[in-house]
């Protein structure tokens, strides 16, 4: 089951918040994108099967939907997911593109190339935005904050797209397959302590290998990957007024509070503390705009 809340929506953009209620194993007929679309997930796991690729989104990442694709949805595990949905229409789409890139004007909007990475500033960006919403925020700002986090994930999507050039064949789509099924199991093991010989042989590889190819697909470390989750998932609830900071600590897997408090801050410049307040909102806008 799928709830859709319009947030915000203006003239070629429209802000959604979309949460789904879905068991392990369930999954969606075909489905026409009718719409450009970002999807950047806030919490849960779920893969996107297009032009017969799976694509997993968690939120380390954000998706792009392309208008007039078909795809189908499928859950990994138990839970859900909620998600934040930016449509835009295509003369916006080109609008922004334009200004990054002037072969924008002359070229088709570029098929899907999976997900994107989600670097400390856009996920704050995203946090930013949200927290603008709920307090009834103006036109305006909101405006301006959902075409800035297009522009940057239209520059993240470029770099990785510049990344998988270099390898391709059947060697890149087994790599590929590889880093989405360890996806799955790092977002599927978020609290539990990791073990690299029993996640290879759940992912059917070898610990070197798996390592190796991680690192390589994405730019980042398996644990690092793993400890980004954790920290996204924190800040939902944080900002979801969650107050025992301890239990949190210890319900996303960190072994104690400082642990937890001195990771927070330095991922996101400011500590969990912090993020309750109006005026550590206002901050964690400034981090992220740098």
């Amino acid at each position: 089951m799928q709830r859709v809340h319009t947030h915000f929506e203006t003239d070629g953009l429209r802000v959604e918040d979309v949460q789904c209620r879905a068991l392990c194993g369930d999954a969606s007929r075909d489905e026409l994108c009718a719409r450009h679309e970002f999807v950047l997930p806030r919490r849960g796991v779920f893969v996107r099967h297009v032009a017969g690729r799976p694509v997993v989104a968690d939120s380390n990442h954000a998706l792009f939907f392309r208008r007039g694709e078909t795809h189908r949805v499928s859950h990994p595990i138990d839970g859900g997911d909620a998600c934040t949905v930016f449509a835009i229409a295509e003369r916006r789409l080109r609008e922004v593109g334009g200004e990054l890139d002037p072969r924008w004007a002359d070229t088709e909007v570029p098929a899907a190339p999976g997900s994107v990475c989600t670097p400390p500033r856009i996920d704050l960006l995203h946090r930013g935005l949200l927290a603008e919403l709920r307090r009834g925020g103006a036109g305006l700002a909101v405006e301006e904050i959902v075409l800035e986090l297009v522009a940057s994930l239209l520059v993240s999507d470029e770099t990785s797209e510049r990344a998988t050039t270099q390898q391709r064949g059947a060697t890149a789509r087994r790599h590929a397959e590889l880093v989405e099924r360890t996806r799955i199991e790092l977002a599927r093991r978020l609290d539990a302590k990791l073990d690299l010989i029993d996640l290879a042989h759940t992912v059917h590889s070898s610990p070197f290998h798996l390592s190796r190819v991680f690192r390589a697909q994405t730019g980042t470390t398996l644990r690092a990957y793993h400890e980004r989750l954790r920290l996204r998932a924190a800040l939902d609830r944080i900002l979801a007024d969650e107050r025992d900071l301890t239990q949190l600590a210890l319900d996303v897997g960190f072994t104690h509070h400082s642990h937890f408090t001195n990771r927070f801050r330095r991922e996101y410049g400011v500590p969990p503390s912090l993020c309750r307040s109006r005026d550590g909102l206002r901050r964690l806008r400034r981090v992220a705009r740098g």
